[in-house]
């Protein structure tokens, strides 16, 4: 019964993601079409896109202006349901930006980095400046689903900076650090 109940999510799972994907990638799309283009059945689509309605996700943006027949709703992505910091961690400087469902850039910050700066006074930096950039967009934390953050040096899997030369750093667990701080999912590449 466990093997048919994981089966049942991981299925429901990648059947959301086409969905969504599909969803981006056209732009605005009737349910009836992602029923053709997927191969998904009419009440599987419509039951995850009411999901996705609920979550705000998609929104119903509209008829299809042509056709014989009933006209369909037209559905869009939601690009601004959710957003996500970006940070480009630099030896000279450091840019953080917050983009919406699309990539789209809402907001950027730059500024100086010395690399020669004690770690604990460039991560407090990185940390107050996230915070600014957050409140000074208007968005609201439970709208921010993740940071991703690009650094110099050898990272392993867990978010850690092995060997930072430029910094002279050593075993720095910045992905914890930003994940305590923020309470949300953080990627250290």
């Amino acid at each position: 019964m466990y093997t048919k109940t994981g089966n049942l999510r991981l299925v429901q799972k990648i059947n959301r993601s086409l969905i969504l994907n599909l969803i981006k990638d056209k732009g605005s799309i009737s349910r009836a079409d992602i029923s053709k283009t997927t191969k998904l059945t009419r009440s599987t689509v419509s039951s995850i896109v009411n999901y996705f309605i609920r979550e705000n996700l998609i929104k119903e943006i509209g008829l299809t202006s042509s056709g014989v027949g009933r006209r369909a709703i037209l559905l869009k992505l939601n690009s601004k349901a959710y957003y996500s910091i970006g940070v480009d961690l630099g030896t000279l400087h450091t840019t953080i930006v917050i983009t919406d469902l699309l990539g789209r850039v809402e907001t950027k910050i730059e500024y100086s980095t010395d690399c020669r700066q004690d770690k604990d006074k460039i991560i407090e930096k990185l940390i107050a400046t996230i915070h600014n950039i957050v409140k000074d967009s208007g968005i609201q934390w439970k709208k921010i689903s993740g940071i991703g953050v690009a650094a110099p040096g050898l990272i392993d899997k867990k978010g850690r900076m092995l060997i930072t030369p430029n910094f002279g750093w050593r075993d720095t667990p910045l992905r914890e650090i930003l994940k305590k701080e923020f309470h949300i999912p953080v990627f250290v590449y």
